[in-house]
């Protein structure tokens, strides 16, 4: 649509998932909201199956949004969560289907074009 606004409201989607969900010393995104306080275990989900997991679909969702808007914290989480996984992915190919496709992505990047001039617009 080349409409900025959304891939503004994705960023500002991302940070607050950031901001509640994801833990910093296990590289994952939870289930439940820090915030949230009436549970006692807070869950996460890492196996692709029919759908792909939540991570799965965060580390995507980062890895393009650092690309986009130039943010280096957004890569390394991406990064982050990928090392975490991939001997998961290497042993059972299977059952981390979107995370082997993230691992794909990240060898073979997007080339990026940059237009440059008096006349970019």
């Amino acid at each position: 649509t080349f409409n900025a606004t959304y891939l503004f409201k994705a960023k500002q989607l991302a940070d607050y998932a950031v901001t509640e969900f994801y833990n910093q010393n296990e590289s994952v995104f939870y289930f439940s909201a820090k915030s949230q306080n009436d549970i006692i275990l807070r869950k996460t989900e890492l196996t692709d199956s029919v759908t792909p997991s939540g991570n799965s679909v965060m580390a995507q969702n980062l890895s393009k949004l650092a690309v986009i808007f130039d943010n280096d914290e957004y890569l390394r989480m991406s990064n982050s969560m990928l090392s975490a996984i991939m001997l998961s992915v290497e042993k059972y190919p299977l059952s981390f289907g979107n995370w082997a496709l993230n691992l794909l992505q990240q060898v073979y990047s997007a080339k990026q074009i940059a237009i440059v001039g008096k006349d970019y617009e």
